[in-house]
């Protein structure tokens, strides 16, 4: 899950959510390995030392009650037999030994690299972002590290605050390009973008954590709709009656029956419904900007005109940035934002 809601977990700051799943996962089956490698080298050293002890203890036996050497030389033949038998397992347990020390500063390095991402995840959390400014767009530049050839050259734009943006283009001129540089996933070649003064790039968890996303592929956890929505939420009480009102609006309330897991990546969803929980996920969350990259585009004409009017009415109090191919839906916004030739217009409607 963590690694199909790349976008999510970062927009919606799910850092930890994430990593406990993992390490229970990863706990267990740690567990298992450690077991199933301690029952394949250890039982068999086991049994052949329990043997050899059985064996050396009926020749002790022996040697207390026999005299002859004659009858005696067979029964040391098979204690010398016998410590042949045992060295193998001891070499098998010498390698055990050494592949663990081995293993260690491996470990140790994995470790340290681990505590230095957690310092520097937790940087920039100092400083409040204000987002009842517009943002503004400086001399953007952008081109892949891998490219020559730049999407985006010298891009000066603003968005204003509590405003809709219906974002279009042709195919391939940087729609989502232009939507993960304003999430903070990529970062401008040149120019900068900022939230008031404040430059989002030095602050960008700040900044995250007061974006809502709704991707063009929605990605769904194998869970109830409640927790795909919430994301597992911890206020209850205030929240509940917020999901009820979200859930309502969209049209979700036959997914509640029988506390119903929507499966992996919402198997057991239509495409539409699957466009809906992310929909409801985004509204949830107590954000100041929205973005929908073509997250409506599995609905019918009908519900799709609906859902967009409920969602403007909704969230009227933010920044929305509306991607779609179908120009019909840009009368539904304040502004249109329109990509090409490595610029972007922006139009009064």
């Amino acid at each position: 899950d963590s690694f199909d809601l790349f976008k999510e977990v970062k927009i919606f700051n799910l850092y930890d959510l994430f990593l406990r799943s993992f390490s229970k996962q990863a706990y267990r089956i740690i567990k298992m390995q450690n077991y199933l490698s301690m029952a394949r080298y250890v039982s068999k050293p086991v049994i052949e030392i329990s043997f050899i002890i059985g064996i050396s203890y009926l020749l002790y036996i022996l040697l207390d009650t026999e005299k002859n050497l004659t009858e005696f030389l067979p029964k040391l033949s098979l204690f010398a037999f016998a410590a042949m038998r045992i060295l193998p397992s001891i070499n098998k347990i010498n390698m055990m030994v050494h592949r663990i020390s081995m293993s260690e500063p491996i470990l140790k390095n994995l470790n340290n690299q681990l505590d230095k991402f957690k310092f520097t995840k937790n940087l920039n959390n100092h400083k409040k972002l204000p987002f009842k400014s517009d943002i503004k767009i400086q001399n953007l530049c952008f081109k892949y590290p891998e490219s020559n050839d730049f999407i985006f050259e010298k891009i000066n734009l603003t968005i204003k605050k509590n405003k809709s943006y219906f974002i279009f283009g042709d195919s391939g001129v940087g729609k989502s390009t232009f939507v993960d540089l304003i999430l903070g996933l990529l970062q401008p070649t040149d120019g900068k973008i900022f939230l008031g003064n404040s430059d989002i790039k030095k602050n960008i968890s700040n900044w995250q954590k007061k974006l809502s996303y709704v991707s063009q592929k929605p990605n769904l956890i194998n869970d109830t709709l409640i927790k795909n929505i919430t994301l597992f939420s911890e206020n209850e009480k205030e929240d509940m009656k917020k999901f009820g009102e979200i859930v309502k609006l969209l049209d979700l309330e036959n997914l509640l029956k029988n506390n119903l897991k929507i499966g992996d990546k919402g198997k057991v969803l239509s495409g539409g419904q699957i466009q809906r929980v992310a929909i409801a996920r985004s509204l949830f969350k107590t954000s100041k900007i929205l973005v929908i990259d073509e997250g409506t585009s599995g609905l019918d004409s009908k519900s799709e005109i609906k859902i967009i009017k409920s969602i403007l009415k909704y969230k009227k109090n933010i920044a929305i940035l509306f991607i779609s191919h179908k120009k019909h839906l840009k009368k539904y916004f304040d502004y249109t934002l329109e990509i090409r030739n490595k610029k972007i217009k922006a139009t009064k409607i």
